[in-house]
């Protein structure tokens, strides 16, 4: 009989390794990014300071207007009256075209009695610098309007629009790669018998019948099997993508099976 099973356990081994590689790839490579990513994490648990870091970090690394909007965002949400109005004139001023301008002058006009009551004037802390030309400003989202201190339900965060991401297309995947595999098990088993009879079989023409046939069985869950571990590792990747909260499209994966070949098309 044929041994293709050291060719098959290759396979297996490259399959995994790349997806391996696609997990890795999932993962925000920019600094810039990583920071903004962090910094919307502290944003949502209400770390104010280590949150208005992360923005600056990223605001330092990429010259975008949702760090420098969030960086006010979070100064008002703190509770620093005098900082907040700063850093909305400095985005207003950076970025005059921004869709939600008519928010940050809402918000400079609310702040401005505290701004008072302290006795100073806010002040910039960063110079006007002009958007990278081979970038554009990410579209802030205007957040909802609260008092100057408070301390309620931050507003939404500035960021680029999102697809909604569910559970379901991972528990789908999942529950497909158990199918595949479940598939390649009953294969495998129905090759193993086949085999078995054939053994037993003093009729040579029916003899090869089996041993041919229990061959293809074992071609058959051999397909199966690495269809269902590429499908596993999509599933992966899809929860991983769901647990984090980084900016970009979701993985789109599809598996085609043609020609006995299984095919891996997907988008990171």
């Amino acid at each position: 009989m044929p041994n293709t099973r050291g060719t098959i356990v290759t396979m297996r081994a490259f399959v995994i390794a790349c997806l391996v590689c696609g997990v890795a790839h999932a993962q925000p490579k920019d600094p810039g990014e990583a920071a903004y990513v962090e910094g919307k994490r502290l944003y949502d648990i209400q770390d104010w300071d280590a949150a208005i870091a992360k923005f600056k970090e990223s605001y330092k690394l990429r010259n975008d207007a949702a760090s420098l909007f969030n960086i006010a965002q979070a100064y008002r949400l703190k509770g620093d009256c005098v900082q907040a109005s700063t850093f909305y004139r400095t985005y207003k001023r950076n970025f005059p075209t921004a869709a939600n301008i008519a928010a940050v002058d809402k918000f400079i006009a609310e702040l401005e009695p505290c701004v008072k009551s302290k006795g100073e004037k806010p002040t910039s802390e960063s110079k006007p610098v002009a958007p990278k030309p081979r970038l554009e400003p990410r579209p802030a989202t205007p957040p909802t309007t609260t008092e100057p201190g408070a301390t309620a339900s931050p507003p939404p965060i500035a960021t680029e629009p999102e697809a909604p991401r569910s559970l379901v297309l991972p528990i789908v995947v999942g529950a497909g790669a158990v199918v595949l595999g479940g598939t390649a098990l009953a294969f495998e088993l129905s090759a193993r018998s086949t085999y078995d009879e054939s053994t037993r079989e003093m009729d040579d023409a029916k003899q090869q019948d089996l041993y041919t046939s229990a061959n293809t069985q074992r071609y058959i869950a051999d397909g199966f099997a690495v269809a269902s571990v590429i499908t596993a590792g999509v599933a992966v990747v899809l929860l991983l993508r769901h647990n984090s909260s980084g900016d970009g499209p979701a993985v789109q994966p599809t598996v085609t099976a043609h020609g006995g070949g299984v095919q891996l098309v997907g988008r990171f």
